[in-house]
């Protein structure tokens, strides 16, 4: 189903807002889904939903790595710390980390 080309414009451009005004409620699943609006919409025929995708794209991933930056600065509480599984071992990091983690 495709949807017309000022919709996928006008969602891409509401993305970076969403993920600005609403960073603690865009967790696992949600950024997850972001990001993969994002990356499905790169294979637009429309070179502008294209361009607008990739640059949405960017300053997504670029936003969420901020936000880990400052999330490593702070000390975080236990209870908000998550394990990570690694395969051969485990970690523990803030829940921004294992969301970029499961994202990448």
């Amino acid at each position: 189903m495709s949807i017309a080309i000022d919709v996928q414009l006008k969602l891409l451009q509401t993305l970076p807002l969403i993920v600005q005004n609403h960073p603690t409620d865009l967790r696992d699943s949600l950024i997850f889904g972001v990001v993969q609006t994002c990356a499905v919409l790169l294979s637009s025929t429309h070179g502008v939903v294209v361009s607008t995708a990739s640059a949405t794209l960017q300053q997504l991933v670029t936003s969420l790595f901020e936000r880990l930056k400052h999330e490593n600065k702070a000390q975080l509480q236990d209870s908000a710390k998550v394990k990570l599984d690694l395969g051969t071992h485990h970690v523990i990091v803030g829940p921004l980390a294992s969301d970029a983690f499961k994202v990448c």
